[in-house]
């Protein structure tokens, strides 16, 4: 049993106690438990350790960090030789350990990568001669610090202990008493070095093994590392190498390193040969490296070993003049990528780049001062950059020796410079696809501008500013167009100025191809009719962009016959209610719909059709001052419905969906606001109980009136037959005129054989009377209410035989009521009751009960001396006798 130290005390004050009060007395001897002795004196143990290593705070670096930190070791931390040793792992074969663990932290830079002053050779140690030659075949002639250290110590004859990691990452620790020649030790040691001690990324980089790339930004290292023999890109930027020379890269050397990337890290002077050892090099960029010494610069990329160097970038040198040395410099390489934007140079020579660099497919001169281009040929250029400049194009630049200067110009921005006219500029580039023409002041657009290029498709024309006042008739006119952006222009496309300033019909016509518009912030009046007019007949439309043009709806009958139009970008406009049927309702193949940032403050149902929202991927209402009211339940009902269909359908939401009224739910998220139908439509509720209460009164009067009705059915019925019989004119049923039967037979289908073998043949075949049996005398083809009223009318009596299945007849019921009403009319005694089975009175309808009460009704038997009475008494009520 364990007990605690305080139990323990507690035991000690009782006895003490106890002592006093028994005296001089003999106490009985109490031993404590060994077992509890033992954990006592560990958990004092314990606890002193925890006591010292709290006063203690090591202000050394932690070299082994454990999970359970009492186990922590710091850089110089002793033991004493009395405290007890125990291990980190000491309980890892518990299972109770599991997910324990200790680190290894490295607090000092590598001392293998550390180069003294002046690098030793392994000439310098009194090695065996005939081993050197065999170092110099396996590339090895230096020693690492390690080694020289470890070497010296050899040659002094002290014990060395050597800890090495191998490329199986397996570490050997090993304790040697050297007795064997030095030459033994060097070669043993330099075997070890030569297998590829595997080395992780620095610290401060990122690495990716899959696309082999190392990142290392804005940490102020000097030098370069080494880094893991996967990588092939290095990106090295904002760091501080004032000093760029050959042995920079000495750990690097050995990689197949394809991308230097050196932006930005404050390189002042660099050595001709600092990169003639990076052989596999195709990709370089010096880049925001101003201070570097040009002349040096023009040495060094001369001196480049690699064959494969075919991208180059120098921007951001501040370069006042352009480098025509350079263009000179990288003639001996292939260069298909030159970038210098952001320097200071005014005149470009594209003649120079064409006779240094003819293999040149993307060039990049932006943020320059460019003002003059001298023109020259450059067969193989695809992409040019030439925005954010002075540049004026004109009439020679592509064309100045009577055959196209760049024939395989694919990409052409021209952003921002001093172009003040379109037309004709451009006749001669015939592989255009992309051409950029924003920011440039120019004054009209004429009719074809660009219809002589053949291939494009993508024009850009925004932000041409206030100059602009003339679009002629199919300015735009092109076989090949795609895109065309005509934004940010603050052009007044408004009815009274169509004629004067633009052709509303023919703006955008003759453009057959054309996939995408953008006329944001321009001008527009929705309600004279331009806007259709300009793009309602650009059918083949699948991207629609109309920003900041102050919408206060979305217009009508514009986008119903784009039947591929996909996305629809109304962004930033004063949109606050639409008609959703008329906008939406013929459109199915939209897949995006932007209305974020309008002036959208509820939704409801007729905002979206259903058929509309069936093929719809996104929306965005993002930005919108939403009410949280009731007004808006329905919308936030829609947002979860269609949430639970199409989790991402709603971009931005919910951070973005905010309430601006009412104003104590102000920047509120409206997924927050979620009242219930009964807190928002009381009134409907009222109603609807109202309703209910009618609705219940409804249907306990009207099931009552069914049950009346229902009981009463033949009293019903007969009044209405009797009316109908009136108003045929039918004679009276106490007519004095004779009676063409002697009697009207009223009986079941069941009793059918009774009548006709028994009742019949003996009334009419032995006593020759005439009967009316409904089976054999009704007039085919006449109305059965016609024919009842007409055979009871013209028969003296009515014989009712009576049995259960004819009281549950309703033909039967329907003719008893005649009967009931002839017997009442008549004196004569015309009604004769034939009970053909015994039933009891409480089991006859009313009517018939109260016949019986009235008339003597004859009894059939089955005993043929009965039967014998039985039929006197039937005709001599026939016969009057």
């Amino acid at each position: 049993m364990a007990y605690s130290s305080r139990r323990l005390q507690k035991i000690l004050i009782l006895l003490k106690q106890y002592s006093t009060l028994v005296g001089d007395r003999e106490l009985p001897r109490i031993t404590v438990p060994q077992k509890m002795m033992l954990n006592l004196e560990k958990q004092k143990l314990k606890k002193e350790i925890e006591n010292k290593k709290k006063k203690i705070k090591f202000k050394s670096p932690l070299i082994i960090s454990c999970k359970r930190s009492q186990y922590n070791h710091h850089k110089g931390q002793t033991y004493s030789e009395f405290d007890p040793k125990v291990l980190v792992s000491h309980a890892w074969k518990n299972t109770k350990s599991a997910g324990d663990y200790f680190t290894i932290n490295s607090y000092g830079k590598n001392p293998a990568l550390l180069r003294d002053e002046e690098i030793q050779h392994f000439t310098d140690f009194d090695i065996n001669p005939e081993f050197l030659p065999v170092l110099e075949s396996m590339n090895i002639t230096s020693p690492t610090v390690i080694q020289s250290k470890s070497i010296a110590k050899v040659l002094e004859g002290e014990n060395i202990q050597i800890a090495a990691e191998t490329d199986i990452k397996t570490t050997t620790m090993t304790t040697i008493k050297i007795i064997i020649p030095v030459y033994l030790f060097g070669v043993i040691s330099l075997t070890m070095l030569h297998t590829a001690s595997s080395i992780e990324c620095p610290q401060f980089c990122t690495c990716n093994v899959t696309t082999g790339e190392a990142k290392c930004q804005n940490t102020l290292y000097s030098g370069i590392p080494a880094f893991p023999n996967y990588i092939t890109s290095l990106t090295y930027t904002g760091m501080n190498l004032p000093e760029v020379k050959k042995k920079t890269f000495n750990l690097i050397k050995d990689l197949d390193l394809q991308v230097l990337i050196l932006r930005h890290n404050r390189i002042q002077n660099i050595t001709d040969n600092a990169l003639s050892e990076l052989i596999h090099l195709r990709h370089l960029d010096l880049s925001g490296n101003g201070q570097m010494n040009f002349t040096q610069l023009d040495a060094c990329l001369m001196d480049i070993k690699s064959p494969n160097i075919t991208i180059l970038k120098l921007n951001s040198f501040g370069w006042d003049n352009e480098p025509i040395s350079i263009y000179e410099t990288i003639s001996k390489y292939k260069i298909t990528e030159l970038s210098m934007s952001r320097n200071n140079f005014k005149l470009l020579n594209m003649s120079a780049l064409g006779q240094y660099v003819p293999n040149l497919k993307y060039l990049n001169v932006a943020y320059n001062n460019i003002q003059e281009i001298i023109p020259g040929l450059l067969n193989k250029l695809m992409i040019w950059r030439i925005h954010h400049n002075y540049v004026d194009v004109d009439y020679t630049l592509f064309n100045s020796t009577g055959t196209c200067n760049f024939p395989s110009l694919k990409v052409l921005n021209l952003t921002s410079n001093f172009v003040n006219h379109f037309e004709n500029r451009f006749s001669c580039l015939d592989e255009l696809e992309v051409l950029v023409l924003d920011r440039n002041p120019v004054k009209q657009i004429l009719e074809d501008t660009f219809a002589d290029l053949p291939s494009l498709q993508v024009l850009h024309l925004n932000h041409l500013g206030d100059r602009l006042y003339n679009i002629e008739a199919f300015p735009f006119r092109s076989k090949s167009l795609k895109e065309l952006s005509f934004a940010r222009n603050h052009f007044s496309f408004f009815k009274s100025a169509r004629y004067l300033y633009f052709n509303s019909t023919e703006i955008f016509s003759g453009i057959p191809k054309l996939e995408a518009i953008d006329l944001s912030d321009n001008y527009f009046n929705l309600t004279d009719g331009v806007l259709h007019e300009m793009i309602s007949h650009l059918t083949n439309l699948k991207r629609i962009t109309i920003k900041s043009c102050k919408f206060e709806t979305i217009p009508t009958d514009i986008f119903s016959k784009m039947k591929r139009l996909e996305v629809l970008n109304l962004t930033k406009n004063h949109i606050g209610q639409w008609n959703g049927a008329e906008v939406f309702g013929s459109i199915s193949s939209l897949k995006t719909l932007r209305l974020d940032f309008n002036y959208i403050n509820v939704f409801n149902d007729t905002s979206f059709p259903e058929s509309f929202m069936a093929n719809l991927k996104s929306i965005d209402l993002a930005g919108n001052p939403f009410f949280c009211s009731c007004k808006n339940l329905w919308f936030r009902k829609w947002i979860h419905s269609w949430r639970l269909k199409r989790p991402n359908i709603f971009k931005g939401y919910p951070a973005n969906y905010l309430c601006i009224n009412p104003p104590e739910l102000h920047n509120t998220e409206l997924k927050d606001y979620f009242p219930s139908d009964h807190e928002c439509y009381p009134e409907k509720m009222n109603a609807a109980l109202q309703s209910f209460i009618v609705l219940s009164l409804i249907g306990i009067f009207s099931v009552i009136l069914v049950s009346l009705i229902y009981k009463g059915r033949w009293h019903i019925r007969y009044w209405i037959y009797l009316q109908r019989v009136k108003q045929k004119g039918y004679i009276s049923l106490n007519s004095g005129d004779s009676s063409l039967y002697s009697g009207f037979v009223v009986y079941s289908d069941e009793d059918r054989h009774w009548v006709f073998s028994k009742f019949l043949k003996i009334v009419e075949e032995e006593n020759d009377q005439t009967l009316c049996i409904h089976h054999r005398d009704f007039e085919v083809g006449k109305l059965i209410v016609d024919n009842i009223a007409d055979c009871i009318a013209q028969s003296r009596k009515i014989i009712l035989v009576l049995s259960r299945t004819m009281m549950t007849s309703d033909w039967c019921l329907f003719e008893t009521r005649l009967a009931q009403r002839k017997f009442l009319n008549d004196d004569n005694g015309s009604l004769i009751i034939i009970m053909l089975e015994n039933i009891q009175k409480k089991d006859m309808p009313h009517a018939l009960r109260d016949l019986v009460d009235l008339t003597t009704y004859i009894t059939w038997a089955e005993e043929p001396e009965l039967q014998e009475r039985f039929w006197k008494n039937v005709l001599r009520c026939i016969k009057n006798e």
